[in-house]
């Protein structure tokens, strides 16, 4: 891109102006008038220069263009565009520069960049001497150096003076030494001796509740005496409750024998299946009429509609209807009676063998019903004997209590004890 300096006269030599149909060979001949020489301003809409002359050949297929100053009177990008018959497109880009920029940067070099200072913070500013100005600044910064900064500071109170007036005159000083004084001697003291008072009742009373906590340990205490109440209860469970539960339950023979005897639903299931067998399929299949009478049947009655069927009908129908006749309806007729021969011999004996075959765990699953525990029997029973026999940890300051595993590596369930000096309680146990 050209620089060209604006509202300046100026003949570039644009080109080169080459055959559109070689795309090569240069064209010398060619008649480039003012109208054909189209320009762009800035990027505004292309009219054709000002200049009136046309452009003229040099060589090798190139042309002076004269542009006049209203040519280059716009600043910003000047396109130059001339598109003539026979040839190919010719365009030249350039840029017009005010004339202070174009000078400064490739004119005299007497001439600078305008670069005074109109405006700071956006307030325009006025023809002031700034040097004056400056000069104005320096002398007071050197009078403030020499005279008046040191008079001040010499003028300030030393130490000692602001010492002397605060230990003299200061009546917040004053009281603050009788407040401090006061604390000594009357506040921290009164305080502390009320702390120390406090403490020695709490501490107390805490010795109380560890003596209490140690004797209801010992046998016969309330804990003891709780946990022996416990044990009670579990041979209990171990020696009547359970078992008897566990013996009042039927046995599969008693279960076979009440299906067999009473169950109206499987009797049905029976006698249904019996009807099946004996009746209603045999009589079914023995009332279908035999290949023979459906072939007299057609002979001597339908002769004429069976011509017309057949008549009617293509190959591949015939087919579908031999492949029914010879396949389909007999194997159909097999199925039904492999199915009902199934349900004889598996599905409804296999039904009636599952309800006689009652497992401990069905047993056992009667016997939570009845106890309401989500646990199995060998869980509580292991639960019970950790209880009797593991370890337990009970901590004075907030009564929790943890029982141990065998190995006593690990808490296996926790409780809270609390003492209100008349009755010792435990939550229940949360098991980890």
């Amino acid at each position: 891109m050209n620089f060209l300096k604006q509202s300046t006269a100026y003949t570039p030599i644009i080109g080169p102006f080459v055959d559109e149909t070689t795309g090569k060979d240069a064209e010398t001949g060619l008649t480039i008038t003012q109208a054909e020489v189209r320009l762009s301003k800035n990027g505004g809409n292309m009219a054709q220069k000002s200049e009136a002359s046309s452009c003229v050949h040099d060589e090798l297929g190139y042309y002076t263009c004269p542009l006049d100053t209203t040519d280059t009177g716009t600043i910003g990008k000047l396109r130059l565009m001339v598109h003539e018959t026979g040839a190919l497109p010719v365009w030249e880009d350039f840029h017009i520069l005010a004339a202070n920029v174009y000078d400064s940067i490739f004119g005299a070099a007497s001439d600078k960049l305008q670069v005074d200072t109109v405006e700071v913070s956006g307030t325009g500013q006025t023809a002031n001497d700034n040097g004056a100005d400056i000069n104005a600044i320096l002398a007071d910064t050197d009078e403030l150096q020499t005279d008046d900064i040191p008079a001040a500071i010499a003028a300030l109170p030393t130490a000692v003076e602001n010492r002397t007036e605060m230990d003299s005159n200061s009546t917040q000083l004053a009281a603050i030494v009788a407040d401090t004084n006061e604390l000594q001697t009357d506040d921290i003291p009164t305080t502390l001796a009320t702390i120390a008072g406090y403490l020695d009742t709490e501490i107390n009373a805490i010795l109380a509740d560890t003596n209490e906590l140690q004797l209801d340990w010992m046998n016969g205490g309330r804990l003891d005496l709780i946990i022996d109440a416990i044990l009670a209860d579990t041979d209990e469970l171990q020696g009547d409750d359970i078992p008897t539960l566990i013996a009042a339950l039927p046995t599969a023979v008693e279960n076979r024998t009440e299906m067999d005897s009473n169950s109206t639903q499987l009797a049905a299931i029976v006698a249904d299946t019996n009807e099946l067998q004996s009746d209603d399929i045999p009589t079914s299949i023995a009332a279908l009429p035999t290949a023979v009478e459906i072939q007299a049947e057609m002979e001597e009655n339908g002769a004429s509609m069976l011509d017309s069927l057949r008549d009617g009908l293509t190959d591949q129908r015939m087919a579908n209807l031999d492949e029914l006749g010879a396949a389909n309806l007999p194997s159909d007729i097999d199925a039904i009676l492999a199915d009902t021969n199934e349900l004889q011999v598996d599905d409804v004996p296999g039904l009636i063998a599952a309800l006689n075959n009652l497992s401990v765990a069905d047993v056992w699953t009667a016997t939570e019903d009845i106890t309401g525990d989500a646990h199995t029997y060998k869980s509580i029973l292991a639960r019970l004997y950790s209880h009797m026999n593991n370890e337990m940890n009970i901590t004075d300051a907030t009564g929790y209590m943890e029982l141990r595993n065998a190995a006593d590596s690990a808490e296996m369930a926790n409780c809270t004890i609390t003492d209100n000096a008349t009755t010792t309680q435990r939550t229940e146990l949360t098991w980890a």
